[in-house]
């Protein structure tokens, strides 16, 4: 009876055993896979996209952090989610700017620039979120794409850019060239921004989009006429494939010059 007894206390024991080896295995595979935990965790959190992924930009319906290393350019699209930025009946600041910059990302892409975008769709991020997707993506140039706001008088109208930056001469220069070129009448069919030329401010001094600014690269805003003008939006809407256009190539020659 004893010995039958030891006998199953034995199996007992080499049956527990083989349970927790099977565990350990399994435990030990499902640590070698990839986290796809840490995917969805980031759902929702900012883009840094990167040229290779622009036949993707518009199927993504949140986003999702990629890693970029020495990115040439960073385009952000001001405001976005909550922040709605200036408005005009329907017509709001953050859908305006994420379809100019998405054309400006596409446009540079396509011309081989190593370009990455702080968002794709319609999401909020703080002012800290946008300093850091260009810090992070190591970029030599950072342009945030934003429209103007004048309460109460319709006619106030035209282009500006803001900088202030490390780099103010740079700026100053691309930021001059781009509100020259964008002003220039002669390059379109249909009316363009008044110019309005370049300022230089800080968050103590102008807006608090401002604060984005403050970066260590080349960086500027450019206000991309008045969402209160009527004209500016007939300009914004008529020529927004050569607004994009005009941007691409200063940015270009920019980099080939720099």
């Amino acid at each position: 009876m004893q010995s039958s007894r030891k006998a199953k206390n034995i199996q007992l024991i080499r049956f527990v055993i083989g349970i927790l080896l099977c565990s350990a295995i399994i435990l030990f595979v499902y640590m070698l896979l990839p986290d796809s935990r840490s995917e969805t965790a980031n759902a929702g959190h900012s883009m840094l996209l990167s040229s290779s992924t622009i036949s993707e930009a518009e199927e993504l319906s949140s986003t999702v952090r990629l890693p970029l290393s020495d990115c040439e350019v960073c385009i952000d699209a001001g405001h976005g989610g909550q922040d709605i930025g200036s408005s005009k009946g329907k017509r709001l600041e953050k859908d305006d700017t994420l379809d100019l910059s998405m054309k400006i990302f596409k446009y540079l892409s396509d011309k081989g620039i190593s370009v990455a975008i702080s968002r794709t769709n319609d999401t909020y991020l703080s002012l800290q979120e946008r300093k850091d997707f260009a810090e992070d993506s190591n970029c030599t140039l950072f342009i945030s794409i934003h429209r103007n706001l004048y309460e109460g008088n319709s006619k106030i109208n035209g282009a500006e850019a803001w900088i202030h930056s490390s780099d103010p001469v740079n700026a100053h220069s691309l930021a001059s060239s781009i509100l020259n070129d964008i002003c220039s009448s002669n390059n379109f069919d249909n009316p363009t921004f008044d110019n309005r030329g370049v300022k230089c401010g800080t968050s103590s001094d102008a807006y608090d989009n401002y604060a984005i600014n403050k970066v260590s690269m080349t960086s500027m805003i450019l206000e991309m006429g008045f969402i209160t003008s009527p004209y500016d939006n007939r300009a914004f809407d008529n020529n927004l494939d050569t607004y994009a256009k005009i941007i691409g190539d200063d940015i270009i020659d920019y980099l080939n010059n720099k």
